[in-house]
């Protein structure tokens, strides 16, 4: 384990089987592993081995619109493991990224599966009268009857938000923790779990950044306006202003957006990206601006999630 790369420690123990030998102590030595690089910052990180300011400020947040957390809060983590990907090259789908959804669509289809889209899930149906027992076999217990010293809640499907409930022998969420267990679940079957939500994420984390974007199409391939498939961030006179210190940048940003003038924001063309583009959409080209946004910044407008989509275009045409 001491020579594993930390990513591949953090996802091996997703991948272990409940019944495999000496799982929790084999779990707890990868997980163990991944904390002891996912403690660092990014910035105490660079800062131990490099002297250059600037270089310090490339190495530790030049890709920061990809993660949103400046250098002293993100963990270094997350800024090699984003690092490490694009060591190569980055990598865009031929077609754009629908055409991901398209295959993994045609793949679940494929095998008697159906994919609901507009479906929000209200909560996962849980009956409490299973029990597990050693050799993983559920059995149905009479109603009324004791639990067994295995007795745990066992899914058997959802209620979407309309009411329709749909059934399926397994249920997987990828809701994340928070929505899964504080929103999905009832509590008493998340006590019954044996979870404490008391010491939960949500306890003791705060919600990451999000995104603030314009997409915007131009008449024109990219070629007519010189855009690259690369990404461009805009901190370099930007960064100077702060003596490359991004953490100190980004706290004058959150603290007034307003008030800077020039925060940092990257700029990425997909026509450019995307050998297909030009066939599916000829004569122009798209660029996309990120920022960085605190959901703090928009608390005081409206819910517009159950507008249509032209109603909130003509509000901010």
């Amino acid at each position: 384990v001491s020579k594993m790369n930390a990513t591949d420690s953090l996802m091996l123990t997703k991948f272990l089987p409940e019944n495999f030998p000496f799982r929790k102590p084999l779990a707890r030595a990868l997980l163990n592993h991944a904390a002891r690089v996912a403690s660092a910052t990014s910035k105490d990180t660079v800062e131990s081995f490099v002297e250059d300011k600037k270089l310090r400020a490339i190495l530790s947040g030049g890709q920061m619109i990809d993660w949103n957390l400046p250098p002293n809060q993100v963990s270094w983590l997350v800024t090699a493991g984003m690092m490490n990907y694009y060591m190569n090259g980055g990598f865009y789908p031929e077609g754009g990224s629908g055409r991901i959804v398209d295959s993994v669509v045609a793949t679940i289809e494929r095998h008697g599966g159906r994919v609901l889209c507009g479906a929000p899930v209200h909560e996962i149906l849980v009956n409490p009268g299973t029990s597990l027992d050693s050799a993983g076999v559920t059995d149905t217990l009479d109603a009324g009857s004791a639990p067994t010293p295995h007795a745990a809640p066992v899914a058997y499907g959802v209620r979407l938000k309309n009411g329709d409930e749909i059934h399926a022998p397994a249920v997987i969420s990828a809701s994340g923790f928070s929505n899964t267990f504080e929103h999905m679940l009832s509590k008493d079957t998340v006590c019954s779990m044996g979870l404490d939500l008391s010491r939960g994420p949500s306890s003791t984390l705060k919600a990451s950044h999000s995104h603030v974007c314009a997409f915007i199409t131009l008449d024109g391939p990219p070629e007519d306006f010189g855009l690259l498939p690369a990404n461009v961030h805009s901190f370099g006179d930007l960064a100077a202003e702060f003596d490359y210190d991004l953490s100190a940048m980004c706290e004058q940003y959150y603290s007034d957006p307003l008030a800077q003038k020039r925060p940092l924001v990257t700029l990425t063309c997909p026509a450019a990206k995307d050998p297909a583009y030009g066939e599916q959409f000829p004569g122009t080209a798209n660029v996309i601006l990120l920022a960085e946004g605190l959901h703090e910044w928009f608390e005081h407008l409206p819910d517009t999630a159950t507008q249509s989509a032209a109603v909130r275009g003509d509000q901010h045409t």
